[in-house]
């Protein structure tokens, strides 16, 4: 995500509302034909337009431009949620 977001893309990430790891207790299992599902409602999607050393910064549709967040703990929650991401190819 870093090398893109130098790269001068934004990258579109899919992350946890708290922008950091979602407790167990926020998490449930569920029984689908392909087995049994953890699920949460703590999803969440915002553009990360920059970083630094201690901090990721967001374009959040909730919240505002250039939101200044954790960086170690929004990596945590983005890998909590699989590391999904996607940008574009100039």
């Amino acid at each position: 995500m870093e090398k893109h977001v130098a790269d001068g893309r934004p990258v579109w990430v899919l992350v946890p509302s708290t922008f950091a790891i979602v407790p167990e207790k926020h998490w449930e299992t569920w029984d689908t034909k392909k087995g049994k599902e953890k699920i949460t409602y703590k999803w969440h999607s915002v553009l990360v337009t920059g970083f630094d050393d201690n901090n990721v910064y967001v374009n959040d549709p909730l919240g505002g431009k250039n939101d200044k967040l954790s960086k170690e703990e929004f990596i945590a929650g983005w890998e909590q949620f699989g590391k999904q991401a996607i940008t574009y190819k100039r």
